[in-house]
């Protein structure tokens, strides 16, 4: 019989093995998401391998952020991934709409007033263009793939990527790009760069990197966004008038 570890300690510890191996711990947004006991009034079946899932998920309103009108506006999607009756997995999203002609300063302001990781994607945007409200914003929404989760035991192998997809293509047809950034959530606040710990985080990384690449068409950021794990996918009907990232 194991003694349980307190959380700092817990933590502490994983930083000392050269690699964290994910477990059947539920992370912070799906335990958050547990306890609000909210409905999810809308649903898509994805079929995908012989297996038949159904999205059950949910879309906020649109708020202004910080309470800035005719800045940014953002709605959050949460959904489930079920089969049958067992919830499999789990991603989030949000998409964001931007007014027209805002400068890089003003959307980086407002993003960094609503959170820490919100400001960091509006510093990679910014960083790859130099005004993108008119390069990339003016033609459709941003859409960020924010978290993702799957039990390990009850999800098949790539039935949570093709759900993604499913659900993007259904909800968002006209976005302009989707971001994401490529983070193990296993390591998260466990793997500084002076742990041992750290260099399983980088692999680990990698190991993402290549799969996002592969079930969602994504590429890398020009460096070192691209090196720090940020992805990105201009949508295909827009891509004579939105150009890439300049290296």
């Amino acid at each position: 019989m194991h003694e349980e570890i307190p959380g700092l300690q817990r933590d502490q510890h994983l930083m000392q093995q050269a690699r964290i191996r994910r477990g059947c711990e539920q992370p912070a947004f799906i335990r958050a998401e547990t306890v609000r006991r909210g409905a999810y009034p809308h649903s898509l079946v994805s079929s995908y391998n012989g297996y038949s899932a159904t999205l059950k998920y949910r879309m906020s309103r649109w708020s202004w952020l910080a309470e800035e009108v005719d800045v940014v506006r953002r709605r959050e999607l949460f959904c489930w991934v079920t089969l049958g009756k067992q919830r499999v997995s789990a991603f989030q999203l949000f998409e964001y709409e931007l007014a027209p002609l805002l400068d890089n300063e003003s959307f980086i302001q407002a993003m960094d007033a609503e959170s820490s990781i919100e400001c960091e994607l509006a510093e990679v945007l910014c960083e790859t263009w130099d005004w993108f409200s008119d390069a990339v914003a003016d033609y459709g929404n941003l859409l960020d793939f924010r978290m993702a989760w799957t039990d390990p035991e009850r999800c098949p192998h790539g039935l949570w990527c093709k759900a993604a997809n499913d659900l993007i293509a259904h909800e968002f047809p006209r976005h302009a790009m989707l971001t994401v950034k490529a983070f193990p959530l296993e390591y998260e606040g466990r793997a500084p760069q002076d742990a041992k710990s750290h260099a399983g985080l980088l692999s680990r990384q990698r190991a993402m990197v290549r799969y996002y690449k592969r079930q969602f068409g994504v590429e890398a950021f020009p460096d070192p966004s691209g090196t720090d794990g940020w992805l990105y996918k201009i949508n295909k009907a827009l891509a004579d008038v939105v150009l890439p990232p300049r290296g």
